[in-house]
């Protein structure tokens, strides 16, 4: 994972996904124990594998049963998957709309997809524990979503836990152990690269932010590649294109300042591009190679066009009749011959060389995209159009 983080004594340490689950579980049920719900001793285990659930074997379009099937080895009863299902219909109605953006798949929402880990760990042995489980674990959402909706705002503790416990199930989040001092401000440098996904033809692309976690936060947005440079770069709400902060910028790093009342999340929008010496290559050779493929459909109109017109000698003509041009002295050229189409070897090479010359990252790469097509496109239609008056009109 390309994720460093640097303390004031040196790198942190991360911690493993389950012990995550783990201490997340820890604070949720010191706010349970707070608001006077607290967490049943049966469903410890439970919400830790929801809290410390992976979705590496959740992924494509896998349905909810075939993902049970695979990792129970074995197949659910028609009644128990109901159930199953019915539970996490309750829960996501108490759950959904306290999240700030879905993302496919949440274990708090549906808590069978944290069974597997159990049953694997022996912590489960049969179907109808676990059901009893899932059930016990939403009767304890619904006692803390009623509490939340009699409690005022400032002193919802039940209504923070569910949030909370939305939030975790949707987000994977990081926790990163490290020495830091207790009487001092400290900095904390974190570093991480990730990937990028990028649309079709504008290459832009939206990167998501927390950037309350600290009491001021110093961001940097960078590229390394030296041949690609932001061409955007806005800072908005998470929910909203509505602009939040302004930023100092150079062509290849973007940077701003949060401090203050500010939101968790944000989203970072941003458009990358080759430098524009680059980017204007492809584009010129492109264009150089369609003159040239027109120059000679020209010049294949002139031939086709001769039967009106006398191509006399450089130093001789000869005059019959008052309406006939004769031809005399030195043979004519041909407008098109071989030599001619040879004509298009150096601007192919031009075009093959551009399309051969490597770029120093992927990124690079995908950035050319467009303009490698554009000019891939130009060559073939000139090849192209070179053979079909080769074979047509000199062969």
């Amino acid at each position: 994972m390309d994720f460093d983080v640097t303390g004031p004594d040196g790198p942190g340490t991360l911690v493993p996904r389950v012990e995550i689950g783990a201490r997340q579980a820890l604070y949720l049920e010191t706010l349970a124990d707070s608001c006077g719900h607290p967490l049943p001793v049966e469903l410890r285990d439970l919400l830790t594998s929801i809290l410390g659930f992976s979705a590496k074997n959740l992924t494509g379009d896998i349905s909810f049963k075939a993902y049970l099937e695979q990792q129970l080895g074995r197949t659910v009863p028609a009644p128990t998957l109901a159930k199953w299902e019915e539970v996490g219909s309750e829960c996501r109605d108490m759950l959904r709309h306290r999240l700030d953006y879905f993302r496919g798949y949440s274990p708090a929402e549906n808590p069978a997809i944290a069974l597997p880990d159990l049953f694997t760990s022996g912590q489960l042995l049969d179907d109808d524990t676990a059901t009893e489980r899932l059930r016990q674990y939403s009767r304890w959402l619904e006692a803390l979503h009623g509490k939340s909706k009699i409690s005022p705002a400032h002193t919802d503790v039940a209504g923070e836990l569910l949030d909370a416990l939305a939030d975790y199930a949707n987000y994977y989040d990081l926790v990163v152990t490290m020495r830091v001092p207790l009487d001092e401000p400290f900095l904390v440098k974190i570093a991480e690269r990730r990937d990028l996904d990028l649309s079709n033809f504008m290459n832009h692309g939206t990167q998501e932010l927390v950037v309350a976690d600290a009491r001021t936060n110093h961001i940097t947005f960078k590229v390394t590649d030296p041949n690609v440079r932001i061409s955007r770069f806005r800072v908005l709400k998470y929910k909203s294109d509505d602009l939040i902060f302004q930023s100092h910028s150079n062509e290849q790093t973007r940077t701003f300042y949060a401090n203050g009342n500010r939101d968790y999340r944000i989203r970072i929008s941003f458009g990358l591009a080759l430098l524009r010496r680059l980017q204007l290559v492809p584009y010129l050779a492109a264009g150089l190679l369609c003159l040239l493929g027109l120059a000679l459909w020209d010049a294949r109109d002139a031939v086709t066009g001769s039967d009106q017109t006398a191509v006399v000698g450089s130093d001789q003509t000869a005059v019959v009749g008052s309406d006939q041009t004769a031809v005399v002295g030195s043979d004519p050229t041909p407008v098109l011959d071989l030599r001619t189409l040879a004509l298009i070897v150096g601007p192919a090479a031009l075009a093959a060389s551009v399309l051969l010359a490597r770029e120093p990252s992927t990124l690079g790469s995908r950035l050319r995209q467009l303009s490698s097509l554009v000019l891939g496109a130009a060559l073939l239609g000139l090849i192209a159009t070179s053979a079909a008056l080769y074979v047509k009109y000199i062969r």
